[in-house]
């Protein structure tokens, strides 16, 4: 179990990493504390709401908590591809 517990930490420390890294690499050197903290805070904010939400979810209803989840992934989905369409350097 605590193998388990630091492997998951690890990986959400990595995916922390890589979201800074693209906020970085999409805001200007000056504005990149603004860009970091409005970041986190959406970061922080959503991460809380959604698990709040699935804790709820997974006491009313299992397939509840599954059909919120997938759409919660297909709805991010044209938002991560707007994002990387706006990042990506101009052809």
């Amino acid at each position: 179990m605590h193998v388990k517990r630091i492997r998951i930490v690890q990986l959400i420390e990595r995916e922390f990493r890589i979201c800074s890294r693209a906020v970085a690499g999409m805001v200007q050197r000056d504005k990149r504390a603004t860009a970091y903290g409005i970041f986190n805070t959406g970061y922080g904010l959503f991460w809380f709401l959604g698990s709040f939400l699935m804790g709820a979810l997974y006491d009313y209803s299992i397939p509840y908590l599954v059909a919120f989840s997938m759409a919660a992934q297909l709805a991010s989905a044209p938002l991560l591809a707007t994002v990387n369409r706006r990042s990506s350097p101009a052809s």
